[in-house]
């Protein structure tokens, strides 16, 4: 007679890990200059980067670690789990009543959500008591940590804050927490090219209360995107294919479904305008990388596209951070629109070819890194009067009968066009990203000094 082997019950410890990202936690730590008491990444992003290069292993969220955290002899912070085959993550949404607002307002606040919206929502009181911490299983399997971060951040809490407008309870501020770190793979087998740690959030204090924990509320991505939005998000700038109502109000276009964020239309031109333009700009040719890789006029395609639309659309400050290119990028490669994914070396040498060809304005050159627990400053740069130009003339210009024929065969037809980029291009002095690190800006702990010794070796 066969056994059946019993199955082993799930402990806090193995059922978090499966949740929570195994590399990316922080721990609350006190600057001994400053006083100030602030969560730290126990694992740098230069320190996974040199951990994977080396093949060195790197610092883990231990069960004795766990347990100095349950009794409240320290406190440990997590990321979400971006892993593509993970089937969950775990999110906080912290209801914060710092300055304003009451701890019976944020009680009324989860208690509200949890009634009308988010079924069986587990919640806890924070530690200093000033707040609640609310917890979310979201089924992310086989999606990206860029387009988890992005529905997290652009649909799930600007979703709440409207709730919490509406509703009028005394709480400062909700916001969702525990991002998912975001890493680019290389060709080679485990060779990751950049790493960027998410946002840390305190893991669950009571657990005594583990039951309750994992009868939680359960989102999935689908639930996020059908997520109403009434009005842009302060977090993130009005994209391509929004409209909005009588009253002004922002609402998803129909194109934008499925994670896009461009009209069907626009998306048209990758093979027609956009196609046309950057085959012209590399003459036939690919462009080499620092790297690897080779940019194709594909590549430079989805670049034209979504520099047009970044500088239509630009930050309050002028800055055009590569992060909102990557961003976009991934959400289209999610989407099936653009067949490969966002590669730091093909952005950068796309960047150089449309500068060298004096396509781009730069306000400002300068970036400073922001991984020593500050802001940075990105670098200040758009789309040119002549590119901008350039783009539209294309989506203008009639077709003639022998294009039209190409395009039925496959082809992409450059009649006309090499005229309007020679007509166009004048080529600029070579334009390149500086780095600057100010030390004057704040006194750092010790242990940041060690982050910034790695920042000027790589200078």
């Amino acid at each position: 007679m066969r056994r059946t082997r019993r199955k082993r019950r799930a402990t806090i410890y193995s059922w978090l890990r499966k949740r929570i990202s195994p590399i990316d936690y922080g721990l609350k730590c006190r600057n001994r200059l400053t006083g100030e008491v602030s969560p730290v990444h126990c694992n740098r992003n230069e320190q996974v980067l040199d951990a994977f290069q080396d093949g060195r292993w790197l610092s883990r969220l231990t069960n004795a670690k766990l347990d100095r955290h349950f009794s409240g002899e320290e406190t440990y912070y997590f990321a979400g789990n971006g892993s593509f085959e993970a089937e969950e993550s775990l999110i906080l949404i912290d209801i914060d009543c710092h300055a304003t607002g009451t701890l019976a307002g944020a009680i009324a606040f989860a208690e509200f959500i949890r009634t009308h919206h988010f079924r069986n929502l587990y919640f806890e009181i924070s530690t200093n008591g000033n707040g609640v911490h609310a917890y979310v299983r979201l089924k992310k399997w086989r999606t990206s940590a860029g387009l988890v971060n992005e529905y997290l951040k652009d649909r799930l809490q600007p979703h709440l804050r409207r709730l919490l407008a509406e509703t009028g309870f005394e709480v400062e501020n909700v916001e969702v927490k525990a991002t998912c770190p975001l890493m680019t793979w290389g060709q080679g087998k485990g060779e990751l090219l950049t790493y960027r740690s998410g946002q840390l959030a305190k893991l669950p204090r009571e657990w005594n209360r583990f039951n309750e924990l994992k009868r939680t509320t359960v989102l999935k991505l689908s639930d996020l995107r059908q997520l109403p939005i009434d009005g842009p998000d302060r977090s993130r700038p009005v994209r391509a294919g929004d409209r909005t109502d009588c009253n002004g109000r922002s609402t998803i276009a129909a194109e934008s479904i499925d994670g896009r964020h461009f009209p069907a239309k626009e998306l048209k031109e990758l093979s027609g305008r956009y196609l046309r333009v950057a085959t012209s700009l590399l003459q036939g040719r690919t462009l080499p990388t620092s790297g690897r890789s080779v940019v194709r006029a594909e590549d430079l395609a989805v670049f034209l596209m979504l520099l047009k639309f970044f500088s239509g659309n630009m930050n309050a400050d002028g800055s055009l951070p590569m992060a909102r290119f990557r961003s976009m990028w991934n959400a289209l490669f999610e989407s099936r629109d653009v067949s490969r994914s966002f590669d730091p070396k093909r952005f950068a040498a796309m960047r150089n070819l449309v500068s060298d060809l004096g396509l781009l304005e730069w306000e400002d050159q300068r970036y400073t890194p922001g991984a020593l627990g500050s802001k940075g400053q990105s670098c200040c740069w758009h789309a040119s009067d002549a590119l901008m130009a350039l783009l539209e003339e294309n989506a203008k210009k009639p077709m003639k009968k022998e294009e039209k024929t190409e395009r039925e065969e496959g082809g992409t037809s450059l009649r006309g066009t090499q005229f309007l980029i020679n007509r166009s291009c004048r080529f600029a002095e070579a334009i390149r990203p500086v780095l600057t690190i100010d030390l004057s800006r704040q006194t750092y702990h010790p242990d940041q000094m060690t982050a910034l010794v790695g920042v000027y070796a790589a200078a």
